[in-house]
């Protein structure tokens, strides 16, 4: 049974599951390209929160690793943090889900608490940081959509709300 918590005024998300370990690792999640930004300052703030990313032993040394060491990262991992732009991603051969959304899927499915960044229309990114092939971005916008109705999301729209946003998130995920 997953219980959603909300302790301020901002919209934020996470699930509150009994007896989990507390190691405080993350799983990040997001496409690259897009939110590399993004995701600098995410992989920051959890460092500062006290936490580690799952991933953080193996960090540069490879764009993207096997689909099985994915998926055993996150269920070593404590909890899910998700950043959604614009942009659909690469896809997994075996299934055709980005692997933004397999990563998603996985982590609900292994009852991962849930954080969602998500970008809202104010945020600012390139032409190239956007789908422009129509099935990408039906993928994308029915992937948002998806999310949104699981969850309660951060929505920021620059830097500074992606902190604020995240911070709070991280702070109640009491890991």
């Amino acid at each position: 049974h997953t219980r959603y918590w909300r302790d301020w005024s901002s919209d934020v998300c996470s699930s509150d599951l009994p007896n989990r370990p507390g190691r405080g690792e993350i799983f990040l999640s997001s496409t690259y390209r897009d939110l590399h930004r993004q995701r600098s300052v995410a992989e920051k703030l959890i460092g500062k929160a006290g936490m580690r990313l799952v991933d953080e032993p193996r960090r540069g040394t490879a764009p993207v690793i096997p689909r099985a060491m994915m998926l055993l990262e996150i269920d070593r991992a404590d909890a899910y943090v998700g950043i959604l732009g614009w942009r659909y991603g690469s896809r997994d051969p075996a299934t055709g889900l980005a692997y933004t959304e397999l990563e998603y899927s996985h982590a609900v499915g292994q009852g991962k608490p849930i954080l969602i960044m998500l970008a809202d229309a104010e945020a600012s990114f390139s032409a190239a940081d956007l789908d422009t092939d129509a099935e990408a971005f039906t993928r994308i916008r029915a992937f948002r959509e998806r999310v949104c109705e699981a969850h309660e999301v951060v929505r920021f729209g620059n830097d500074a709300q992606l902190q604020a946003g995240l911070r709070r998130g991280l702070d109640a995920f009491e890991l």
